[in-house]
């Protein structure tokens, strides 16, 4: 807008939608307006740049002023104008595994950059996510034979039960063979589908909407041979489903109040297992689908944080692994527990590191 407050209009910039635009900023002298974006990979700083007076064809663009190696946590002009200060860092994340005999986590496969890694149901394969770029590899056991299978940002990754897939999200539903290829998109609902899971039988995925306040949720299923979505009955308000390694339950959250509830396969009704006074992470199945391991980042009253396991036969609820050794990281969408292929828990250590750096303008006033 004007400086007198008249002429408001949005900035005419061609922005992807997914991408947002935040903290726009003057430099004191009025030469310079910079903001901040993410799409889907680091948080840069762009300067606006509008066209010369003259040219009159062109629209208003955006040119990147950082590097893409650091995520931007902030930044601020100096006081004359001359260059930014920057809040950065560098994203780092290494796979550590939990030694009982130690009582601590210890690095696992040479301390393995990935957020997450679910092994295949045949147990030939694991799939993980690395970190910080969130795309998926596939490997041996032992990390070799490694693979890239996307290009994009891939969460939540899920085996098919005859481990020739797995599903992801990316604002929707897909699916990768082991093998490679193009991603294959499995929903166009447009909400943000998230926690893939597939069906014991490989016919259907569920999932869900990532919750957004004033929605209740449900459990979605797309039945992978006509791609027809529905909801699973009774599932309202339920999120993060995940279907038990035998296929005999299905886990997930519930909310108002916060709690575990279990779907049984055989009797087709669901049970709660457990309410939450504090808010808390993400959770993966023991390998023989006896009990439900969570990562509690904020421990209950009386508690420590920890990583605790909940029996399915009887509700049992114990701290089977505490945090020593591993950092656990502030974003809670990296918190996800992994199972190793010999039955060990698993989880990223956060190793980051934030610093604060200055660009300088150059003397044409173009970018830093």
């Amino acid at each position: 807008m004007d400086v007198d407050g008249g002429n408001p209009h949005q900035l005419a910039l061609a922005w992807p939608d997914e991408a947002y635009q935040n903290d726009g900023q003057w430099t004191p002298d009025g030469r310079h307006f910079f903001f901040s974006s993410n799409r889907e990979d680091l948080t840069g700083i762009y300067e606006l740049k509008q066209p010369r007076w003259f040219e009159l064809w062109k629209k208003p663009t955006a040119v990147r002023l950082t590097a893409g190696q650091i995520d931007v946590l902030g930044a601020t002009p100096s006081r004359d104008s001359t260059g930014l200060f920057v809040m950065g860092r560098i994203p780092q994340g290494a796979l550590q595994v939990y030694d009982s005999t130690q009582n601590r986590f210890v690095p696992y496969l040479g301390g393995l950059p990935a957020s997450v890694l679910i092994v295949s149901p045949d147990r030939k394969w694991m799939v993980y996510a690395d970190y910080p770029r969130h795309v998926l590899w596939r490997s041996r056991l032992d990390g070799s034979e490694k693979l890239q299978l996307t290009s994009i940002y891939s969460w939540m990754p899920q085996w098919s039960p005859d481990s020739k897939s797995i599903a992801f999200c990316n604002k929707e539903i897909y699916q990768v063979s082991v093998d490679g290829g193009a991603p294959e998109k499995l929903t166009s609902e447009g909400k943000a589908e998230v926690a893939p899971s597939w069906s014991p039988d490989g016919k259907s995925i569920i999932f869900n909407d990532f919750p957004s306040p004033g929605r209740i949720g449900g459990l979605k299923i797309v039945d992978l041979a006509t791609r027809k979505v529905s909801i699973m009955p009774g599932s309202a308000g339920f999120y993060v489903p995940s279907w038990s390694p035998d296929g005999q339950y299905m886990g997930a959250i519930a909310e108002n109040p916060s709690r575990m509830v279990l779907y049984s396969a055989r009797n087709r009704t669901w049970k709660e297992l457990k309410k939450f006074e504090t808010p808390w992470g993400y959770w993966v199945w023991s390998s023989d689908s006896k009990s439900l391991n969570l990562a509690m980042t904020q421990a209950a009253p009386g508690e420590d944080p920890g990583i605790y396991r909940l029996t399915i036969a009887d509700g049992t609820w114990e701290r089977i692994a505490k945090f020593d050794g591993v950092t656990v990281p502030s974003d809670t969408s990296e918190g996800f527990p992994s199972i190793t292929p010999d039955g060990r828990l698993a989880m990223m250590s956060y190793t980051s590191a934030i610093q604060i750096y200055f660009a300088k303008w150059n003397g044409s006033a173009d970018a830093p």
